[in-house]
């Protein structure tokens, strides 16, 4: 997961966010010294294992930016990996996502692969409007990359294997 913002804007926050664990500590050395600043204390809170005792726990790295640097308008990008192979599990920490998405302020984009089915979404309340491709995003035909969001609809969604080592394509979102 990665989030890349322009320098002219400025990082208001960076944090991890994992589903139901807490007394983490986060491994600092692959940090520079000056961004881990940025990393708030719910950030150091997962465990190597889930709650069913496998390992692949999955996050969500927050990025919120301050878009006018007047503190008033913020975008909260928050990128996710939920767990694979266990969609309902994975629709838990989903929900989880949703609610610990959102910054003071903020507009919302959540975006990634979230490893759920597109028809396990429907029926879901969901605070945010979904976008995907039309297309399967992964390798055996399902739909599992969406981006959720406040902002307006995006105008253009595309999707292509261009630059992807990926079992999944590559997703991009453009909003005007």
């Amino acid at each position: 997961m990665a989030t890349l913002v322009k320098a002219e804007y400025n990082v208001e926050k960076v944090c991890l966010h994992y589903y139901d664990y807490s007394d983490y500590y986060a491994d600092r050395r692959w940090l520079p010294d000056d961004i881990y600043d940025f990393f708030s204390e719910e950030g150091y809170d997962a465990p190597v294992y889930d709650s069913t005792g496998r390992r692949g726990l999955r996050a969500m790295l927050q990025v919120v930016i301050d878009l006018d640097g007047s503190d008033r308008d913020y975008i909260s990008i928050n990128n996710v990996h939920l767990p694979s192979g266990r969609p309902r599990y994975a629709m838990k920490v989903a929900k989880s996502f949703f609610r610990k998405c959102r910054h003071r302020n903020s507009y919302v984009i959540m975006i990634g692969d979230m490893n759920i089915p597109a028809f396990m979404w429907e029926g879901q309340t969901i605070p945010y409007r979904q976008y995907s491709t039309r297309e399967a995003t992964h390798q055996k035909g399902y739909r599992l990359d969406y981006l959720f969001t406040d902002l307006a609809t995006p105008s253009t969604i595309e999707s292509s294997r261009y630059f992807c080592q990926s079992d999944h394509l590559a997703v991009k979102y453009i909003f005007d």
